[in-house]
C-alpha cells in the first residue's frame, strides 16, 4: 500500500478511476460520512415515529368501526323506539304551550 500511495499519479488510472484522495480529502470525507449517518439515523427515528403514530391511528380507527358495527343491529332494533319517544316529547311540550296560552287568556 505504501509503494501505490508514494508512486506518481499515472494518466491512464486517474482517468479510469480518478484521482485518489488526498489525507484532508478522506477525512472531510469521512467527516460529510459521519454527518450523513446521524441525518439518516434521526430520519429512520423520526419515519419510526411517524409509523407508530399512523399505525395508533389506524387502529384506533379500526376498533370505532368494530364498535359502530357490533352495536348497529342494536341501534336499528331503538331506532323506533327513539322516534316515539320523541314524538311523545314534542307532543308534551305542544299540549304545555296550548295550556300555557289558555291560561293567559
Amino acid at each position: 500500500m505504501k509503494d501505490e500511495q508514494n508512486q506518481q499519479p499515472d494518466f491512464f488510472t486517474e482517468l479510469m478511476f480518478g484521482k485518489r484522495p488526498t489525507q484532508t480529502d478522506q477525512s472531510a470525507t469521512t467527516e460529510q460520512t459521519e454527518s450523513i449517518q446521524e441525518t439518516s439515523e434521526e430520519q429512520a427515528q423520526n419515519e419510526y415515529a411517524s409509523d407508530q403514530h399512523s399505525t395508533a391511528q389506524t387502529d384506533q380507527l379500526a376498533n370505532i368501526m368494530a364498535l359502530v358495527q357490533s352495536l348497529s343491529p342494536y341501534l336499528v332494533k331503538l331506532a323506533p323506539l327513539a322516534s316515539k319517544v320523541t314524538d311523545y316529547f314534542t307532543q308534551e311540550n305542544k299540549e304545555e304551550t296550548s295550556k300555557k296560552k289558555n291560561a293567559d287568556e
